[in-house]
């Protein structure tokens, strides 16, 4: 029982819990599924270990070139292109405001601010927010 609680890899301590086992191996179910599960471990740590190993050890020295090529000839590309994208073809009537609508539940003042005029906000924008009588700017 210390054998399985602690973890016990040696073959020679699993052979020796076996012979000084009381009962025999098929009485009673908890101590076969023990014994079973330690086995299975015991098999498990020793087989895959090996091929851990060898999958682990196929490194190429000059496997940095082919990360380099693949920077420079799809990483880099994709960039500029995304960048083109964004700041290249962008439309100028995108940057328009959308028509004003007083709508009443909408840019209520009942205290003004404390800061600036008390009609606009920290964080003002005069082309994106809208004051309750519409936009500043007249296009």
């Amino acid at each position: 029982q210390l054998c399985l609680t602690l973890g016990c890899w040696d073959s020679s301590a699993l052979d020796l819990q076996r012979s000084t086992s009381a009962q025999p191996e098929s009485s009673s179910t908890m101590s076969y599924l023990a014994r079973s599960y330690t086995r299975f471990l015991h098999q498990a740590r020793t087989s895959s270990l090996g091929q851990v190993r060898q999958m682990s050890a196929g490194h190429d020295q000059d496997g940095w070139k082919m990360w380099k090529k693949i920077f420079f000839l799809v990483a880099v590309p994709v960039i500029i292109l995304g960048h083109i994208n964004a700041f290249g073809l962008t439309d100028g009537t995108e940057m328009d405001p959308p028509p004003f609508v007083p709508y009443d539940h909408l840019r209520l003042r009942t205290k003004r601010f404390p800061w600036g005029d008390g009609n606009h906000s920290l964080i003002h924008n005069n082309h994106t927010n809208a004051l309750p009588d519409g936009f500043e700017h007249k296009d």
